[in-house]
């Protein structure tokens, strides 16, 4: 951690040393205290301690705490004393920095840092998400702020360093926030406003410490940071109940600014091969459109589709370098959230697609033929459902068989061209020739009779393979 000469000023002060001082700058630049000598002068971070006789413009004082052109001035107190005080305040604030490290390292929630820094920074203290929706206060907060309250705070959120702000809340509040950012994304926002005491230039450094280490335990902990967001927990029971699971809490909806009957559509994420954490992931996808769950060995998020545009979304993944790093699965689109098993099976479907193929993002659109087949076989005695024909074609050899439904399937499909039958198969004509005689052998192909052709397609559908 690094302190500017407010932070010493406001340190000496609290001690009961009596100075004054000339400080303009308050950038956090200074590391260490030293006395004025040939290996201090001029080394980077340094504050330099000296007897004020040494500087023309500061005589009459004792001592002088210097650093570029600002000044601390001590009518009383010794160099030796200052330094001393400036060397207790610089391990009291790195005795902190350590204890905010222990805490993360030992996965403890976020919302604890804070705890842990009353007696450092003792302003009652709030995390909200972009949406607006409070993650943890501390104890002492007060104020009933809720995402519209706050709001003039999030038209921050491209701020990348701590700012003042003051709201008319019931009076004027004076507020003091930094944007948590990770892969360059806004994860939330940490507020703290005056209380009992009001802020003082040093406490901005203090506060940025303390938003760092808190954006770090967000993303060491994937499940702190999942769980900040309103919907996770419902999202996360709701993917493996049954179709009937409690519909989503209307209020958290509502933090969102999500309605019912938006578009949505889920992913799922396969990361046992990934190179970047799962913590960075979350980071990068908690936000007001995307909502995480971590089933095993994956990652799982519910995604509100802006503008009912899946393309935009695929874009969204690719920008982020998610779609061309990691194998990725995509249910159907779909409105209403009351069929979230049905959808995270198909996104599981796809990404085992993408897995078997080696492809980045596969979208379950891509294979409804393979999707429906899957669907219709797993219905109890679906076989016994098929018509006679497709039955005795089935059993015409286990082999040649399989070769004839596939081909009997395709012709169907394509209006009985065989031009357009063969191109599909990847076969030649001759060979499909071949094929349609010994189709033809065993039943009857209904190329004139619609009625019987529909029954043929339905049939087939209990009987083709599902694609492996």
């Amino acid at each position: 951690m690094n302190f500017s000469l407010w932070n010493f000023k406001e340190w000496f002060e609290r001690q009961g040393i009596d100075l004054s001082y000339m400080i303009s700058d308050n950038t956090a630049s200074i590391s260490m205290l030293s006395t004025v000598d040939s290996a201090s002068e001029g080394r980077l971070g340094c504050a330099l301690v000296q007897p004020g006789e040494q500087l023309t413009d500061c005589t009459g004082f004792h001592t002088v705490l210097r650093f570029g052109s600002d000044r601390i001035l001590f009518p009383v107190a010794s160099p030796a004393e200052v330094l001393d005080a400036g060397a207790a305040m610089i391990e009291y604030y790195l005795d902190w920095e350590n204890s905010l490290f222990d805490a993360i390292t030992a996965g403890r929630p976020p919302e604890e840092l804070v705890q842990l820094s009353q007696t450092v920074f003792p302003f009652p203290a709030a995390f909200f998400l972009p949406s607006g929706a409070p993650f943890f206060q501390t104890a002492g907060w007060s104020l009933p702020l809720n995402a519209q309250r706050i709001q003039p705070l999030l038209q921050n959120l491209s701020q990348a360093h701590p700012f003042f702000r003051t709201l008319f809340l019931e009076r004027p509040h004076t507020f003091l926030s930094e944007v948590l950012f990770s892969n360059k994304s806004p994860r939330g926002l940490l507020t703290a406003y005056e209380a009992q005491k009001k802020f003082q230039p040093g406490d901005i450094h203090i506060f940025h410490t303390l938003a760092s280490s808190i954006c770090t335990a967000l993303c060491f902990r994937s499940d702190a940071l999942a769980a900040s967001h309103p919907l996770t927990t419902w999202f996360t029971r709701s993917i493996t109940a049954p179709a009937g699971s409690a519909p989503a809490p209307p209020s958290m909806l509502a933090q969102l600014g999500w309605q019912p009957d938006d578009c949505y559509v889920i992913a799922s994420i396969y990361l046992s091969d990934c190179e970047n954490p799962l913590s960075a992931l979350i980071a990068a996808f908690t936000d007001s459109n995307h909502c995480c769950a971590i089933p095993p060995e994956s990652l799982c998020m519910l995604i509100r589709l802006s503008h009912n545009d899946l393309t935009d979304e695929i874009e969204y993944l690719r920008r982020h370098g998610l779609a061309d790093s990691h194998r990725i699965g995509l249910s159907l689109p779909f409105q209403g959230l009351d069929r979230l098993p049905q959808f995270y099976q198909q996104s599981l479907w796809a990404v085992q697609y993408a897995q078997r193929k080696s492809l980045y993002l596969v979208s379950i659109q891509e294979l409804l033929p393979q999707a429906i087949r899957r669907a219709c076989r797993a219905i109890p005695h679906a076989q016994a459902m098929g018509h006679p024909s497709i039955r005795k074609l089935a059993a015409a050899g286990l082999h040649d068989g399989d070769h004839l439904l596939e081909t009997l399937s395709a012709y169907l499909t394509f209006g009985c061209s065989a031009s357009q039958t063969a191109d599909a198969l990847f076969i030649h004509r001759n060979t499909l020739r071949s094929r349609l005689q010994k189709i033809q052998s065993i039943i009857p192909i209904p190329c004139n009779d619609p009625v019987l052709r529909e029954q043929y397609l339905l049939s087939l559908l209990l009987y083709t393979a599902t694609e492996s």
